[in-house]
């Protein structure tokens, strides 16, 4: 395996080219970009690593502006970021001025050792070939790479622009290319069947009977056995969505209350999310959701799915507690397939600082917090000396000074920061519908009072983003409406603040949790990267493309006093 695997590039990879063969590249990039890998290759082991479902993101530069020392020193940057180097050979690519050459050459030296794919997209070889690419054999005769052949046939090609296409993916993968050329091809049948077989049923069915086809074509039958619910609620409800992540949209297609203990639904095979609500004793709620991506099939495999529902007992011993299922998922920003091989129980919300105040004075009194590992006791004991002192105005001055330098850090920091108050001993609370501001060793202690701990990164990630990959707790587009995240305030305005945790109620993770990103940040177990001190979700201090429900943000020694993040614990489930 290349060492290149056990490092995280930006970039799959740099695409070199000429500008005057941009469209041609522009092309490539697209396939090369949207191609999705055959199933069955997906977590295998490639030259490169573990194959994943997508080949990730395509570096092409498209600003031509720049002047030769701008373009070198940006080229480079983004060369050191990619994990390999595509070389589209022309004769434009070879011709005076060109700088793919040069880019040939500074990606090896800054990625020696990284693999270099050639691709012929109009020339003959070895003409078309940057003389970087060539050697000289011994008898004095030049040798050409191998390389990928996106001509036509007609135009010389040996491949062809779909062959040649397959053959630089196995070699961006690591795989091999007659095993993704078969299953490639395998694919277009299937496809090509599928489609005779849609063409033929539409020929010889009569318009009703190409309808109910298509409706069992899109539909699953999902069953729930809702004994353990009946036994632990009333008044049990499912509710059903069928989910669009790039338009932010949630239909529901189901609502009903359900008095059987055994429920069959006929649900679209498509982005869905069931929940099943209940009125519990304790007045308490507990989400119980199911995410599913499923795909439309003629398949019987296909067509029944049995979803696990927790046990009574489990169901009421985890109060304001959304359940997790063993579920496959997608991982990070790369779209990386993950499994979840443990159901677990997660906070729906985080406490709020009057919840919390009194949790943490018997923690204090049992001896497992010390006040000065505590926010909330200590800015309660400072404001009271302050109080009585007749001090207070020394309050608001700290506040303020604590806001203009938040605001100036926010803007200028590359690493997690806010205001808090920067007076030593003139810590405030927020308000006390708020979430509870907490140390990390103030979470764990409070996590480990209740017998549970801190969700790890990716146990985080799972139950605020679900399993379809969205960049938001609610879809792909960053909405103000839903979340505590207003950015930099602009010239005027007031910074910005902590909101009660039930401000955005409505706006719920696919598994049921509110208040995720933005607003206070959620302190995590760091089981992704190096990192001691991590949390998630950002805060309110943050831009939005920061506060997403994937990105873990770290707490280093110079900011480790953030005042803004706060505690959601977590429990095993299948008690």
């Amino acid at each position: 395996m290349s060492d290149n695997s056990e490092r995280r590039f930006k970039y799959r990879a740099f695409l070199s080219y000429r500008a005057a063969d941009a469209h041609q590249a522009e092309w490539l990039h697209r396939k090369l970009e949207g191609y999705v890998v055959p199933r069955a290759l997906v977590g295998t082991l490639g030259a490169h690593g573990v194959v994943p479902r997508r080949l990730g993101r395509i570096f092409r530069d498209r600003d031509e502006a720049r002047s030769a020392e701008r373009i070198e020193n940006a080229i480079a940057e983004e060369l050191s970021q990619s994990q390999q180097l595509i070389v589209l050979c022309t004769p434009n690519a070879v011709a005076p001025g060109s700088w793919v050459p040069r880019e040939i050459a500074l990606f090896r030296e800054c990625r020696a050792g990284g693999a270099i794919h050639a691709a012929i997209g109009s020339g003959a070889p070895p003409a078309c070939f940057p003389p970087a690419l060539l050697t000289t054999r011994d008898d004095g005769r030049t040798e050409a790479p191998l390389a990928a052949d996106l001509r036509r046939p007609k135009e010389g090609g040996a491949d062809g622009e779909q062959r040649g296409l397959i053959r630089l993916i196995a070699g961006l993968l690591g795989v091999g290319f007659d095993d993704l050329w078969r299953r490639e091809q395998r694919r277009k049948r299937i496809r090509r069947i599928a489609t005779a077989l849609e063409a033929a049923a539409i020929a010889v069915s009569v318009a009703g009977a190409i309808a109910l086809a298509n409706s069992y074509r899109t539909r699953t039958f999902a069953h729930l056995s809702l004994g353990p619910v009946a036994d632990a609620a009333s008044a049990v409800r499912i509710v059903g969505t069928v989910e669009t992540p790039n338009e932010n949209r949630s239909d529901r297609f189901f609502d009903e209350a359900i008095s059987a203990r055994e429920k069959t639904l006929w649900i679209p095979a498509s982005d869905v999310i069931l929940r099943v609500a209940g009125a519990y004793p304790d007045g308490a709620e507990r989400a119980l959701s199911w995410h599913l991506k499923l795909m439309p099939s003629f398949r019987m495999d296909a067509k029944r799915i049995r979803l696990a529902v927790p046990a009574a007992r489990d169901i009421l011993d985890h109060p304001g507690m959304a359940y997790i299922p063993p579920v496959a998922w997608i991982h990070g920003e790369e779209y990386e397939p993950r499994r979840n091989p443990n159901p677990f129980w997660i906070d729906i919300r985080p406490p709020t600082v009057r919840e919390y105040l009194s949790v943490a004075e018997r923690l204090l009194d049992r001896g497992l917090l010390q006040q000065e590992n505590s926010f909330v006791l200590t800015a309660r004991q400072q404001s009271k000396a302050i109080d009585a002192a007749g001090l207070g105005q020394l309050r608001s001055l700290n506040k303020n000074l604590g806001d203009i330098f938040g605001v100036i850090a926010q803007g200028t920091s590359t690493v997690v920061s806010a205001p808090g108050d920067i007076v030593a001993g003139a810590a405030t609370l927020p308000c006390e519908a708020c979430p509870a501001p907490m140390t990390l060793y103030e979470a764990e202690v409070y996590c480990r009072s209740r017998g549970m701990r801190l969700p790890t990164a990716l146990e985080w990630e799972l139950a605020v983003r679900g399993v379809d990959g969205r960049v938001y707790p609610w879809g792909d587009r960053f909405d103000p409406k839903r979340a505590n995240v207003p950015g930099l305030p602009a010239k005027g305005d007031s910074p910005p603040s902590l909101k009660p945790v039930d401000a955005y109620r409505e706006y719920r993770s696919p598994f049921g949790l509110y208040d995720t990103v933005g607003n206070a940040g959620d302190w995590v177990v760091n089981d992704i990267s190096s990192y001691e001190r991590v949390y998630m979700g950002a805060t309110h201090r943050f831009n939005p493309e920061d506060a997403t429900a994937f990105r873990m943000l770290p707490v280093t020694d110079s900011d480790y006093m953030v005042r803004e993040i706060t505690a959601r614990c977590v429990s095993p489930g299948g008690k």
